[in-house]
Order: structure tokens, then sequence, then C-alpha cells
């Protein structure tokens, strides 16, 4: 039980203050002051919870309850494969909330989204699955009890150029421009029945990138020994990631697609030169 509250605290703790570094960078970007960012990230959550019915709020506790099973302590006694499965089935989910209370989406836009949102998380499972053959892992506990002899046995030392292709992956899977897939970001503009939907969403999409670094966390960084290092480590992914999403513009289908298939070609021949220790 204490666990589960621990992890619930970190998650509300994570969407709070990547709330708050998300709005900095933003406001900072575009020349405006940044005295507002904790009233408007406040205003954000307390909106959620005073404007939403029932079924919203059953919604955002499944959600939550998904997230705690694919990041909680309790993940150590399970095979790799079958946290990759849950977080997987969670991010899918979120998927197909954004579009499940749209009230108008265009089938076009809809089809290009959803195909990059599966060819990034393919390409992100594909990653992990790499990293996890050629160390010849297979539970979460092998995982994590491997690098627990200091920075040098972490498997973002030990695996540097498996790490970087999944770092890129984890950083398109996201939903972090300029990739494309879907986000609250990539879909601005669908048209909603309520006006607090898009403040579910925004709750949604942080508990969705929260799972995804908490499962690479675990599988590169060592894990984390308290809430405080597990919540600064979600805290410097999300923040780096949202620095360079203002640099670089937005790619299109086809440099989406042509990125894809370049990071296969790339963990292949990784794999092949590293070899795996088990068949």
């Amino acid at each position: 039980m204490i666990n589960i509250l621990r992890s619930i605290f970190l998650i509300f703790a994570f969407i709070f203050f990547a709330g708050l570094f998300e709005n900095f960078i933003a406001l900072r970007m575009s020349g405006r002051s940044t005295s507002s960012i904790i009233s408007k990230t406040s205003r954000i959550i307390a909106e959620l919870f005073l404007k939403s019915n029932a079924s919203e709020i059953l919604i955002l506790t499944a959600y939550v309850a998904l997230a705690v099973l694919v990041s909680g302590s309790f993940i150590i006694d399970l095979k790799c494969m079958d946290v990759l499965f849950y977080l997987l089935a969670l991010n899918f989910l979120y998927g197909y909330i954004v579009y499940s209370r749209a009230k108008l989406i265009q089938a076009r836009r809809f089809n290009t989204s959803m195909l990059l949102f599966i060819m990034n998380g393919f390409v992100f499972s594909i990653s992990i699955l790499s990293m996890l053959h050629v160390n010849g892992l297979e539970y979460m506990s092998g995982v994590v009890f491997i690098q627990q002899n200091g920075l040098n046995s972490w498997n973002v030392i030990r695996n540097p150029a498996i790490f970087s292709l999944s770092f890129l992956s984890l950083f398109a899977f996201a939903g972090f421009p300029p990739f494309g897939g879907i986000s609250e970001q990539n879909d601005a503009n669908l048209a909603y029945e309520k006006n607090n939907t898009r403040s579910i969403l925004w709750i949604l999409a942080r508990i969705f990138r929260y799972s995804l670094y908490a499962f690479f966390i675990n599988l590169y960084f060592g894990g984390a020994s308290s809430i405080l290092f597990m919540l600064l480590k979600l805290l410097a992914i999300h923040t780096l990631f949202s620095l360079v999403s203002t640099i670089f513009p937005k790619m299109g289908t086809k440099e989406n697609t042509l990125f894809n298939s370049l990071m296969l070609i790339l963990l292949a021949v990784v794999v092949v030169l590293q070899g795996g220790k088990f068949n």
C-alpha cells in the first residue's frame, strides 16, 4: 500500500513540476513574463477536478492505476517483456482517449497521426528489446541489479550506442516536436465538446510521458533509491526534451518515416556488432 501511495505521489509531483518547467520554457522563448507559471499550472490541475464528471474522474483514476502498475517498485519481479507490453497498452490507450473525445476529426490528419504514433512506438519497443537481447536480460530485477555498482555499471555507460538510439526513440514516442504522432502539441486543433477536455488530456499526456520515463530510467539509469532521485531524473529528461523541441521545426510524415527506418537499420547494425548473450 505504501509503495502504491508513493507512486501516486510521484506521478502528481511530476505532473506539477513538469507543467511548471514547460510553461517557463514556453514563456521565456516568447519573451513574456514568467511570473504566472505557478498559477497557470495550478489552474489546469484544479480545473480538471472541479469541472470533470464522474466518468472523466474514473478515466483519470484508471489511467493513474495503470501508470502505477508499470512504474511502481513491484515491477521488479516482472519480466521486462511484460512491463513493456503494459507500457505500450497504457500509451496506446492515451492515443485512443485523445481522439475518442474529439468532436471533429479530419480523417487524413487522424490517419497520419496514428500511423506515426504506431511507428514511433514500434521503434521504441525494438530499441528496448535490442538492449535486453544484447545484455541477456529477462527480468526487471536483473536489469536494476546489474546497475547498482556505481555510474560505470549503468546501461547508459555500458551500452552507449543502443542507449543513444533508444533515447531518440523515447523522444519521438513521447510526442515532442519535431516528431509527429499523438500529443496535445501535435493535435492542438482538434475540437472538443467540453472546455475541460484539454485539461484532462494535458494531465493524461504527462502521465503517458511519466510512464515512459520511469521505465527508461530503470533500464538505463539504475532506477532510483528514493522518490526524490526518481523525480529529479524524470524532470531532467522531460526538461531536456521540452528544450530541444523548441529548437527544431516539425517533421513531415516523409521525414518521420525515414527517421524511423534509419533507426531500425542502425539498431540492427548495433545488435549484430555487439552480439547477444542469449538466443
